[in-house]
């Protein structure tokens, strides 16, 4: 995201002042990432680095932490097996409660890296009272309340009469479960209805693998909830899990064949293309629907295929994964 907003930038100022060539001024280590994106536009004189007060290894070693840190292997080091461990200490001592479940959870979420995708997915939304979907969104807000609170007043009865805090949390995940799957919906909706009326078509799609996705984790859930409090055999566990892998690889497939689909039918031609971090990969000059790939021209006249499955957002510029 910030590679993007760096490229959106660059290429602003370049209207208003064009220029072939240019000299590079960092203040930092972390400013090597964005020199391949400046490079795709310009031509690289020269690279001045200034030190300011900071010690100069001290900010490298600060940046290599941060780095080691996105690595899935160092994630789930520092912050999987704490937020397990704490998981497993609220489990067996029941005086921890709330606290141990949201640090433990939290921990495991930014561990394996379900905390970074679940803000991706959330950064799409872009809630404004002036489109159409609000009143959706708005309707969504009492039902997620509701949900939180008949999901504490399960825990609230049956924590009473239970020891069993694998129980417990069973009872109280089925009841939040009754009104939270239809306020995901209605958010969705809302979301699908903004971007018909925006007329992008293609991220649509998108948003229909996400419902399908809802509806799998919500019937896993359900079934797996009513097991543990001895209402539904493990058989039936297993089956739901079974039809959830088939239905998610069913839907993966028909919605990367119906993006590519749509890509194809939109006039792409002259648009700019430019990769994941931002960097320009050239302008598309055909579309060959039969074989599912863009034809683009690179700034050295070379001609390249770029799958249509690869194409992760169409809007005044085409973004692939290249």
């Amino acid at each position: 995201e910030a590679d993007r907003a760096v490229s959106g930038q660059l290429d602003s100022i370049l209207r208003e002042f064009p220029a072939s060539h240019c000299v590079v001024v960092s203040d930092g280590a972390s400013d090597d990432e964005t020199l391949p994106i400046i490079q795709s536009r310009l031509k690289v004189n020269s690279t001045k680095i200034v030190v300011m007060k900071q010690a100069k290894e001290l900010e490298k070693t600060y940046f290599v932490l941060l780095e080691k840190l996105k690595e899935p292997y160092y994630q789930r080091l520092v912050f999987g097996i704490p937020g397990l461990i704490i998981l497993a200490l609220w489990a067996s001592d029941w005086s921890w409660k709330p606290l141990g479940v949201f640090v433990g959870l939290y921990l495991i979420a930014k561990g394996f890296g379900f905390e970074e995708r679940a803000l991706w997915s959330l950064s799409g939304f872009r809630v404004s009272v002036d489109k159409m979907g609000f009143i959706l969104y708005l309707a969504a807000v009492p039902l997620v309340l509701i949900s939180l609170w008949l999901g504490v007043q399960e825990y609230s009865l049956w924590s009473e009469a239970l020891y069993d805090p694998v129980k417990v949390a069973a009872y109280s995940i089925r009841a939040s479960l009754l009104l939270l799957p239809w306020a995901a919906i209605l958010v969705l909706v809302g979301k699908v209805v903004d971007l018909l009326h925006e007329k992008k078509r293609y991220e649509i799609v998108k948003y229909g693998l996400y419902g399908v996705s809802m509806l799998i984790l919500w019937m896993i859930f359900t079934v797996a909830s009513d097991w543990v409090v001895a209402e539904a055999y493990f058989s039936d566990f297993l089956l739901t899990i079974l039809v959830g892998v088939l239905l998610s690889a069913i839907s993966i497939t028909l919605m990367r064949q119906i993006r590519a689909n749509v890509a194809g039918s939109m006039k792409l031609e002259n648009k700019e293309v430019l990769n994941h971090i931002g960097v320009y990969v050239g302008k598309i000059i055909g579309v060959d629907k039969r074989r599912g790939v863009l034809v683009v021209q690179t700034v050295f006249g070379q001609r390249i295929n770029i799958s249509l499955e690869n194409v992760s957002d169409i809007g005044e510029k085409v973004l692939v994964k290249y």
